[in-house]
């Protein structure tokens, strides 16, 4: 496999997520799903917060 169709598995990992919105949680939401789309394997681990859906937590 040559350098430049290399798919990587990457692993973020920050406490906040939106609904929360910060600068770090607006990054992700926009680095991410680009990532994906260049064929990378993302896996995203955040906090949970009270007041949550069960899956946002």
């Amino acid at each position: 496999m040559t350098k430049k169709n290399r798919s990587l598995k990457i692993a973020q990992f920050h406490w906040g997520f939106p609904p929360i919105i910060g600068g770090v949680e607006t990054h992700l939401t926009l680095l991410l799903p680009n990532l994906v789309n260049k064929g990378h394997k993302v896996n995203l681990l955040t906090g949970s917060f009270e007041g949550a859906k069960a899956e946002d937590n």
